[in-house]
């Protein structure tokens, strides 16, 4: 289990961390409570995309042309990657839909973490 110490030098040093979530860009690993998480690198890719604007709304559009050239068919593979995505973090209601318009994610209360900050 990773203390929150190494949490802290793993945010400065390469990545993320939201709650029990800890991302990290360099090494393309994803921990949530300190167990590892294996994603596609799409996946990967739509959750440091919605990360790096955390508590914004990132609409179909935006995520659609940053994965996936812009294509309009590949709406429905936006959907799919982000239900696979939401089922392999677990974290419920860490990413919200807003209706007709995108996603966002938003940051998880600190006692879910399982970090006890000292």
């Amino acid at each position: 289990m990773m203390r929150s110490g190494k949490a802290s030098e793993c945010r400065r040093v390469h990545g993320t961390a939201l709650g029990p979530l800890l991302v990290d860009r360099a090494t393309q690993s994803v921990l949530v409570a300190g167990r590892p998480v294996r994603l596609t690198r799409k996946e990967f890719d739509l959750l440091v995309l919605l990360g790096a604007r955390l508590g914004e709304t990132c609409t179909r559009r935006e995520i659609l042309g940053a994965l996936w050239s812009g294509s309009d068919g590949a709406a429905r593979t936006l959907e799919v990657h982000l239900a696979s995505l939401r089922s392999k973090v677990g974290l419920f209601g860490l990413i919200e839909t807003v209706r007709g318009v995108g996603y966002r994610m938003v940051p998880l209360p600190v006692q879910l973490s399982g970090f006890v900050e000292r």
